[in-house]
């Protein structure tokens, strides 16, 4: 029986190989309560760190195999609160807002800590 209950799991679980060649498409919301304040981005997509200011409000979407997604966002101004959101395959995944700066990550495959 305990033979039988291992091959049931080994049979239904993914490879490493198909775990790392898996996509999603992940989608950044950032906005802020003053349009007027920079505010800097970095996140990741397509396996490259993406870098730009922006004012008031910024959406990207990629297409990523990354294993995490996550978006860093910083304002000199602490009076400024700002929102960002991480969507995946069109969901709402998580979502965080604060003041001046903060990382708000997902964990999009494999096991360990969703940051």
């Amino acid at each position: 029986m305990l033979l039988s209950m291992m091959l049931l799991v080994s049979c239904g679980s993914e490879s490493d190989d198909e775990i790392s060649e898996k996509t999603f498409t992940v989608r950044y919301e950032v906005t802020s309560n003053s349009p007027n304040e920079p505010i800097e981005i970095y996140a990741n997509a397509n396996d490259k760190l993406c870098q730009l200011t922006i004012k008031d409000k910024w959406t990207g979407e990629f297409v990523t195999k990354e294993y995490v997604a996550s978006v860093y966002v910083e304002c000199k101004n602490p009076d400024v609160l700002i929102k960002s959101r991480i969507y995946v395959n069109g969901k709402l995944k998580t979502e965080k807002e604060g003041n001046e700066q903060f990382l708000l990550s997902y964990r999009l495959k494999g096991s360990g800590p969703n940051y």
